[in-house]
């Protein structure tokens, strides 16, 4: 038996703007791999793995910021362009155009419109387990401040959480981070 289940959990860009084949898939996908992977090796039968794969799918949401453009093989110029000191909300993983391009004033600042959407995309109260994914092009420093800031702001008691996984997972080249929020409540 065959089953097949569609993760689209980016929630950086209006729905207007969402194209015919749905929300890109990012991080959270590596979530919904280590949950069902669990499942199934915990003997799960397949019917029961893909209802909790529909479950999750529409509980988990992700945001991504990209500050700087990366270099893609085979490609001479890149098509995508980030001034220095600015950064650019919603970036897909290949390079996808993101919602907009901003300036920089804070990392904490980023990190806190990378939280209030995905708290606006869930329409739900209390966020269970966030997943702060490095891609790849930022250094160890980097990510330990944006991970830094992202706790700080929880601890806060505004984004309350009982769960944070602090690592890279899905990876990439450019330099950029995403948080992936899954809510638990409805899985």
């Amino acid at each position: 038996m065959v089953e097949m289940t569609l993760v689209g959990d980016d929630c950086s860009l209006p729905v207007s703007s969402i194209s015919k084949v749905g929300r890109r898939g990012l991080a959270g996908t590596v979530l919904v791999h280590k949950i069902l992977g669990a499942q199934a090796c915990l003997g799960a039968h397949l019917s029961d793995i893909v209802k909790t794969a529909e479950a999750i799918g529409s509980s988990l949401w992700t945001v991504g910021v990209s500050f700087s453009s990366c270099s893609i093989p085979a490609i001479e110029k890149s098509s995508l362009l980030i001034k220095d000191g600015h950064y650019e909300f919603g970036l897909g993983i290949h390079g996808e155009k993101g919602r907009n391009v901003a300036l920089l004033s804070s990392l904490q600042s980023v990190v806190n419109e990378m939280l209030r959407q995905l708290v606006s995309c869930s329409g739900d109260e209390g966020l269970v387990c966030l997943l702060v994914n490095n891609l790849g092009g930022l250094t160890q420093m980097e990510e330990a401040a944006i991970t830094g800031c992202a706790l700080e702001e929880i601890g806060s008691g505004e984004y309350p959480a009982r769960y944070e996984f602090l690592k890279p997972l899905q990876r990439g080249c450019t330099p950029r981070c995403e948080q992936s929020a899954l809510y638990l409540e409805g899985c």
